[in-house]
């Protein structure tokens, strides 16, 4: 049977669902939301999820009795399936979202098993039959768009973790390219001991995920103590082909943490051949070193040193979080623009382009006003009508 005949007979069945006597109205919105995913109907987002707030009641068991029977149907057309993941993390309880997770994780051993180890050549999923692939798209679904508030009615947060753990160590799951699993850590409201532990363990086997450091217990000096270890113990005690773990590394460093920059300026040497690595302990010790005293921060942002925005994006962030004066940053950063030479050509000569990511990150942090560096210095009769 085709999948055009499957989603017509599905919404046909929706239909007359919908004209159940006694629905309740979080089933009527439910029913109504699916068949428009169904049809393919998107004159509203489908993440847009404030009818089904205003209908159901979160842990509504019928509601999700439902949801989990058309999550679960292989037959069910994916987009309709999507749509009821997105539903159920926005009614979800507790009870309601380790049944999720706990879907999610099942799933994933399963395709794990079959999960063939060499490229496919039927372009699908890492090699998976179809109904795996759809099953790991849909656990993307979850991971980007759900996991959040998934944890937000958790109080262990020991399954969102696992699931977590799962989709990062999976060779098929390519949404781990775009799954930041610190924001996980960063949302779990557990206790503060099941947070260090994920948050050490995931450094240790995905620290090269890490682009920006967990908000988990960074001025306990036990945890920083913690991260040392792990660091010294990666750098000497391993056959690391990367060498440095970069997760470790980039917290430590993002922290000023002092004690490791003996020993990543000791690595330069053995490094210096290797370009990617030479240039991450650059900025590593770089960042340490602009932190004692703070102000040096300031002194980084206003100078004409490196132009590598990233680093530059990232004293200012740095700034703003350990609560140096806000007017002070913005004077070292327009400061920093008098350094940056034109380079646009046509109709705009006056183009700063290094400036474009700096002044998006200073408004967004309060540092900048609006009218600060705009992102084209035109004359006025040279702009475009």
């Amino acid at each position: 049977m085709t999948t055009t005949c499957l989603t017509t007979l599905f919404s046909l069945a929706l239909m007359a669902q919908v004209q159940v006597p006694g629905a309740s109205a979080c089933l009527d919105v439910i029913n109504a939301r699916q068949s428009k995913a169904a049809a393919a109907v998107t004159s509203s987002p489908l993440v847009h999820m404030q009818e089904v707030k205003d209908a159901c009641t979160v842990g509504d068991k019928a509601a999700w009795e439902k949801l989990r029977r058309t999550i679960t149907n292989d037959i069910i057309p994916r987009n309709v399936r999507s749509e009821s993941i997105r539903i159920a993390c926005a009614i979800a309880d507790e009870e309601i979202a380790n049944d999720l997770i706990g879907i999610m994780i099942g799933w994933l051993a399963e395709a794990k098993k079959i999960a063939r180890p060499t490229q496919p050549t039927d372009r699908t999923l890492g090699g998976l039959p179809t109904k795996h692939s759809i099953r790991v798209g849909l656990v993307g679904v979850v991971a980007i768009e759900g996991l959040g508030q998934l944890q937000a009615v958790m109080t262990d947060c020991e399954p969102a973790f696992t699931l977590t753990a799962t989709i990062c160590e999976a060779e098929f799951m390519l949404i781990r390219r775009r799954f930041r699993w610190w924001d996980v850590l960063d949302a779990c409201c557990g206790p503060k001991a099941q947070r260090e532990a994920f948050a050490l363990s995931m450094l240790n086997v995905y620290g090269n995920l890490l682009h920006h450091p967990p908000v988990v217990s960074l001025d306990d000096p036990n945890f920083r103590k913690d991260l040392r270890k792990l660091f010294q113990d990666t750098v000497y005690g391993r056959d690391n082909t990367d060498g440095v773990f970069a997760g470790v590394a980039v917290t430590l460093a993002h922290l000023g943490d002092k004690e490791i920059l003996n020993d990543l300026k000791a690595l330069r040497d053995p490094f210096k051949d290797n370009p990617t690595m030479r240039m991450f302990i650059k900025h590593s010790i770089q960042k340490i070193e602009m932190q004692h005293p703070p102000e040096k921060l300031l002194e980084y942002i206003a100078s004409d040193e490196d132009p590598y925005v990233s680093v530059r994006a990232w004293a200012i962030e740095r700034a703003v979080e350990i609560g140096l004066p806000k007017s002070d940053i913005r004077e070292a950063v327009l400061a920093y623009a008098q350094h940056c030479k034109p380079i646009g050509r046509g109709r705009y000569p006056n183009m700063r382009i290094e400036l474009v990511e700096l002044r998006r990150i200073g408004i967004s942090l309060g540092v900048l006003k609006d009218h600060d560096l705009p992102s084209e210095d035109i004359p006025e009769g040279r702009k475009k009508p």
